[in-house]
């Protein structure tokens, strides 16, 4: 199937029926910045061999890309507007992988209320890469950062922690001890890898309640360092505190909290602050737990239930370029 054909076939229907998109018949997308918002912009890609396998489910891959993007807006507390899809595929793809390739992020630019406006598609005789850009509005000046954290604050996280990781070492086949005795958790472990959860109704709600906030992708403890960073604080984790999916050995928790992929909202925010926290959770069906607090030096230190200090040798994933 030629480029056109496919973005005539199965693409432009994802712009459903946005002007802006000019039926992805143009080179380009119009917009008009809508008054009284900022425009987030964000940019991610996953490769074959690196972020998925050869032979992954096209349907998922799809949702997983359009999800690790807009898991990026829901971070600046954005809502999702738009995105523009790269496709970089090996040369004669099936048309078959194409159409379900398809499908996954109709059903999801639908559910998230998104649409297509434009991108480029190319063959090569390499693997598959795939990337997305998206385009988010937030309130003019209210959008979350990763600077802002203070001493004294408390850090939070969404959901539950190293789910992703743990649905990775079953796929691998490199299974840990507690996961073997847990086999009915398999199927939601490995779904949470293939298809994660942008926590955008938290996001949204978070302006003015959080001081700094990222989504986790590298790590808990790897994207807690940006944070510090970029705020020039510490944090203190409490290992015990980690919200877990299923009971882990020390050694095996701090694997899933580094191993990253988990696309979970990471916060911080004053103690003032935790009765709207609760609040949030409560009207989001979303579990937010606090793990530990923003300190005043430069270091971010796992800490065991005794208040001991655990070596942690690799905080999270680093890309080598």
């Amino acid at each position: 199937m030629d480029e056109f054909s496919f973005i005539e076939k199965y693409l432009a229907p994802l712009t459903f029926g946005n002007p802006e998109a000019l039926s992805l018949k143009d080179d380009a997308a119009i917009f008009s910045p809508k008054s009284g918002y900022d425009i987030v912009i964000t940019k991610d890609a996953i490769a074959e061999g690196t972020h998925f396998f050869k032979n992954d489910d096209p349907y998922k891959l799809a949702k997983k890309l359009l999800r690790v993007n807009l898991s990026d807006l829901a971070a600046k507390g954005a809502i999702p507007y738009c995105c523009f899809l790269a496709l970089i595929l090996p040369e004669n793809t099936p048309e078959e992988w194409l159409e379900q390739f398809a499908a996954g992020l109709k059903d999801d630019l639908s559910g998230f209320s998104c649409f297509l406006a434009g991108g480029d598609t190319t063959a090569h005789n390499g693997g598959v890469v795939l990337t997305l850009t998206a385009l988010g509005h937030v309130t003019a000046g209210k959008a979350l950062l990763r600077s802002g954290a203070r001493a004294g604050d408390g850090v939070f996280v969404t959901g539950t922690i190293g789910d992703s990781y743990l649905g990775l070492q079953l796929i691998k086949n490199q299974e840990l001890k507690t996961i073997e005795e847990s086999r009915g958790s398999d199927s939601y472990l490995i779904s949470r890898y293939h298809v994660p959860q942008p926590r955008i109704s938290v996001g949204t709600k978070l302006s003015g309640v959080a001081t700094s906030c990222t989504d986790i992708s590298d790590g808990l403890l790897a994207d807690l360092e940006n944070i510090c960073n970029c705020s020039q604080v510490g944090a203190e984790i409490m290992l015990d505190k980690v919200p877990l999916s299923i009971s882990l050995a020390e050694a095996d928790a701090i694997k899933a909290i580094t191993g990253g992929d988990d696309y979970e909202l990471l916060f911080t925010a004053p103690e003032n602050m935790e009765r709207n926290i609760n609040d949030i959770s409560e009207k989001t069906g979303i579990k937010i737990t606090k793990i530990g607090k923003i300190t005043g030096d430069n270091a971010v230190t796992l800490l065991n239930k005794n208040g001991e200090i655990i070596p942690v040798f690799r905080s999270g994933y680093r890309h080598k370029i």
